[in-house]
C-alpha cells in the first residue's frame, strides 16, 4: 500500500465533512445479506476470475480502516469487528474477528511486507480493509411552487439549496496465506451521520453484493 499524498493524508484524517457542513445535512455488515435504509451503493467491483465461496470462509479475520487518525481508526475497525461478529453466517461458521490497531501500529499501515510479518503468526487467514478515496459536496437548488390567486402567478415557495455529501470508499477482502485480493469494490454514501454509520452501511451494501454474487460461505 503505497503511502498517500499530502492531498489524500488529509481527506483520510477525517472520514467525514467538517462539523459546518453536519449542521446543513439531515441527518460492516460484509455479512449480513440484507440492505439497510440509506442511500449506499456499490457503484464498481473487482474479482478474482477464480474466487469461490470456499474461498472466503475466514476463520479468523483482522479488519483494517486505512485512515491516519487514530481516533477515527478504532471507531471504524470497532464497528466493522461488531457487525461481522454479529452476523449469523459467522456465528454458525465460529468465525472470529478483530480490529487491527492492537497489532499494527499507525505507521506500518503503508507497509504491507510489516503487516503480513504481523497478521500470518497470529494466525489470521483473511483480512478486510476499507479505505477513504474521497469525499464531496453536492449543491442542488430545490425550486419553489408557485399557487394561482385570483388568476396571478403568486410564489408560494421560495425553494431551498440543499447540500449532500457522497463519501466514497473502497472495501477489499483478502486471503493472507495467499496474499493476495480476492475482491474489492468502491461504494457511494450519501449523507452519512457519523463514522459508525458510514461503515455499517457500506458493509450491509458490500454484503448484499456478495450474496448475490454467491461468493459468501
Amino acid at each position: 500500500m503505497p503511502p498517500p499524498g499530502a492531498d489524500d493524508r488529509e481527506r483520510r484524517s477525517r472520514w467525514l465533512p467538517s462539523p459546518r457542513l453536519s449542521r446543513l445535512l439531515p441527518v460492516v455488515a460484509l455479512l449480513a445479506g440484507a440492505l439497510g435504509c440509506a442511500a449506499t451503493r456499490v457503484d464498481t467491483q473487482w474479482r478474482d476470475p477464480g474466487v469461490t465461496a470456499q474461498d472466503l470462509a475466514f476463520r479468523r479475520v483482522i479488519v483494517i480502516a486505512e485512515v491516519e487518525n487514530e481516533t477515527t481508526r478504532r471507531t471504524a475497525e470497532d464497528e466493522l469487528v461488531r457487525v461481522l461478529a454479529a452476523s449469523p453466517r459467522a456465528k454458525a461458521r465460529g468465525m472470529q474477528v478483530a480490529p487491527s490497531y492492537p497489532l499494527i501500529t499507525q505507521q506500518e499501515l503503508s507497509d504491507v511486507t510489516q503487516m503480513r510479518a504481523k497478521m500470518e503468526p497470529a494466525g489470521f487467514d483473511g483480512a478486510v480493509v476499507m479505505r477513504l478515496i474521497g469525499s464531496d459536496e453536492r449543491v442542488t437548488h430545490v425550486p419553489g411552487r408557485y399557487e394561482g390567486f385570483y388568476g396571478m402567478a403568486v410564489n408560494y415557495d421560495p425553494g431551498y439549496t440543499r447540500v449532500d455529501r457522497i463519501v466514497r470508499i473502497e472495501t477489499s477482502v483478502y486471503s493472507i496465506p495467499e496474499g493476495k485480493r480476492l475482491w474489492s469494490g468502491v461504494t457511494r454514501t450519501m449523507n452519512p451521520s457519523d463514522v459508525p454509520d458510514l461503515v455499517g452501511e457500506v458493509a450491509r451494501a458490500v454484503g448484499a453484493e456478495l450474496t448475490t454474487q454467491g461468493l459468501l460461505p
